[in-house]
């Protein structure tokens, strides 16, 4: 990853970002590809601008596959 790009969000198929199909979005403005037609993520849930400089730690929730942040 190029020097000072990071991640700044996530794209959902789901308004409340609950699920696990999502694609990432970076501080670029560059997205991950879409994987699953069926799932389209039309929500984006970005972090609040300054967000990158506060954040101390970052919960994974995850079962068989990361479930969200």
């Amino acid at each position: 990853m190029a020097k000072g790009i990071h991640l700044i969000g996530f794209e959902n198929w789901k308004e409340d970002g609950v699920w696990n199909m999502f694609n990432f979005v970076l501080s670029n403005g560059a997205r991950s590809t879409q994987r699953d037609e069926n799932y389209p993520t039309t929500y984006s849930h970005c972090f609040p601008k300054g967000a990158i400089s506060r954040v101390r730690s970052v919960t994974v929730n995850y079962a068989d596959c990361i479930g969200g942040f």
